[in-house]
């Protein structure tokens, strides 16, 4: 793993984390898990994602640019 986070850069390796990329084959069990757990159906990570999606695309927008300006 040291030469993938070498190879890649650690910028790049804590992003993929941070957004959940490097859960490999343990994440599909984990939100079947929480689904039969918890009574969700397949539409609601659509119902709440796509807003949480808009509201993070937003925020990104507008923070981005003044930040690390072009």
């Amino acid at each position: 793993m040291a030469d993938q986070l070498r190879a890649t850069g650690p910028a790049a390796w804590a992003g993929r984390w941070l957004t959940g990329r490097g859960g490999g084959p343990a994440r599909p069990v984990v939100c079947m898990m929480v689904m039969g757990a918890g009574g969700y159906r397949s539409g609601d990570y659509w119902r709440y994602g796509v807003p949480v999606l808009g509201w993070f695309l937003v925020v990104t927008l507008t923070v981005v640019p003044p930040v690390w300006q072009f």
